[in-house]
């Protein structure tokens, strides 16, 4: 089932850098919550996007990593690997869209 996955992806799935240093292809889609109108907050420092975004592919990622998707940078709130038996299948997780670091 991991090949199918992985063949899938390969074709599939969009190109993304973890941490600046490896590529992965992956699915990455924002979660979708239809009480909200809008995909943001306004806050007195201006718009804040609080949109969360859903991983899942056969590389790892951890809490932490950063994930960089040509449109933006992601930071991963959650992550844990999927299964069947003791057979891994891919990793699914939950990213948040990266802070501009304080300056």
């Amino acid at each position: 089932m991991r090949n199918l996955l992985e063949a899938i992806l390969r074709r599939y799935g969009q190109e993304l850098t973890v941490n600046g240093d490896s590529t992965v292809r992956a699915f990455l889609q924002p979660v979708t919550d239809h009480t909200k109108v809008s995909p943001y907050t306004v806050t007195p420092l201006g718009t804040v996007d609080d949109r969360l975004w859903i991983y899942l592919g056969t590389a790892a990622i951890n809490p932490g990593d950063i994930v960089v998707r040509g449109d933006g940078s992601f930071t991963v709130q959650n992550s844990e690997p999927v299964g069947t038996g003791t057979e891994l299948q891919h990793w699914w997780a939950v990213l948040a869209p990266a802070r501009e670091a304080e300056g």
